[in-house]
């Protein structure tokens, strides 16, 4: 499997430590802290090439570290279970054991963090401020509580403020010692998608040269830069990054974008053969019981090969799974498909009750509400999203 490129600050699969731990476990499963560390590594590596089978082995590690040492002795296991649900879009089971560690150990970390990950990605915002606001006294002016403060910021309609906390968390993260070069990467991913979402294609793309010269070759980062390329009409420059990515990991969100950019550029039936191949990896993951591809279904349904019923079908399993900002507009967008107008009414109020300021989230609701005829209010929104972004009907990928 293609790992990163040299210089990254990212574990390999293949690295030694990993071999070692996963040898040392199979000769004595009962070693609950080889097992914890090793989980961790699997984790780490979900962030390095993006493959899913690593929130797998992950979930599998902290399982048998469990089974040999029980939680109430055994923190980090229950520390790893929760970080594994996270990845695996089981965010109500992640919520319960963070609740387990705040209530066992209120002056630790980690489970604040874990806490209000979990109630954000349920769309329970009260909660994950909470949540947050503990951890920020536990741990001032640390670059993950101003990441995660700034994704609160963002939902609720700041965005000047949301750049402000992702600036502080660059600066916290360019501090640490040692240097922590992958949280400095996210947060200047994270700056640049706030500025793609506002038209700053140059912003952007700078912010995400930036985050690749922290990183190099780490596909989130060249997943969003293959993205504004082709936002700005380089559709050559976008296909050199996003060929490799699709060739080498199995993301199928990653072979939907290649199917983006194609279609933009004109190739029409090249892009059909990726977009089915994610469309198939997408729906065997998710009948799988893999809940992370169900938000992807829906819009695959909704924009790529139109099935009202199955974008529908799609968005209610993500909704289940968390009732955030995206759970309901994804909905919403897949009822209008439908033709059900007041049912999508109903969700693109939810998705904006929060305050989000987000153009494309915004056109969604002017189509909604202009179909439904209230065309008054169907300008305001798109004027809104012209306010917010100028580029609002540009192009970019199904995320």
């Amino acid at each position: 499997m293609a790992g990163l490129a040299a210089g990254s600050p990212f574990p390999a699969p293949e690295s030694p430590t990993i071999i070692f731990l996963e040898e040392r476990v199979h000769s004595d499963p009962d070693d609950n802290v080889a097992w914890n560390r090793l989980g961790g590594l699997y984790l780490e590596c979900l962030h390095n090439v993006g493959d899913l089978e690593f929130a797998t082995k992950a979930a599998r590690a902290a399982a048998e570290s469990l089974r040999a040492v029980p939680a109430s002795q055994n923190r980090n296991g229950v520390v790893l279970r929760a970080l594994a649900a996270l990845a695996a879009h089981n965010f109500a089971a992640a919520r319960l054991d963070g609740e387990i560690l705040t209530q066992a150990a209120p002056d630790r970390a980690e489970g604040w963090r874990i806490l209000g990950d979990a109630c954000f990605e349920l769309g329970d915002y009260p909660a994950a401020e909470e949540a947050w606001a503990r951890l920020a006294r536990l741990e001032p002016g640390a670059s993950g509580t101003d990441l995660r403060r700034a994704r609160l910021a963002f939902i609720r309609g700041k965005s000047g403020e949301a750049a402000r906390l992702l600036g502080a968390a660059r600066a916290a993260a360019e501090k640490e010692a040692p240097r922590a070069p992958e949280t400095i990467a996210w947060c200047l991913v994270q700056r640049g998608y706030l500025a793609f979402l506002n038209g700053e294609l140059e912003a952007a793309e700078k912010a995400y040269r930036l985050a690749l010269a922290e990183t190099p070759g780490w596909f989130v980062a060249e997943d969003h830069l293959g993205e504004v390329l082709a936002a700005k009409g380089d559709f050559d420059a976008a296909l050199s990054l996003y060929r490799p990515l699709a060739e080498r990991l199995r993301r199928p969100e990653l072979w939907l974008a290649l199917g983006d950019v194609l279609v933009a550029a004109g190739r029409v039936a090249e892009a059909e053969a990726w977009q089915d191949r994610a469309g198939a990896e997408f729906l065997a993951q998710s009948e799988a019981g893999n809940a992370n591809f169900y938000h992807h279904l829906a819009g695959f349904y909704a924009d790529v090969r139109l099935d009202p019923v199955e974008a529908v079908r799609w968005a209610r399993r993500d909704l289940a799974v968390r009732r955030s900002v995206g759970a309901w507009d994804a909905l919403a967008w897949a009822l209008h498909r439908s033709g059900a107008e007041g049912e999508a009414q109903a969700a693109i109020r939810n998705a904006l009750a929060p305050g989000v300021r987000d153009a494309h989230l915004l056109v969604h609701a002017a189509l909604i509400f202009h179909a439904a005829g209230e065309t008054a209010r169907a300008r305001e929104y798109l004027r809104e999203a012209k306010e917010l972004n100028q580029l609002y009907d540009g192009f970019h990928v199904h995320r």
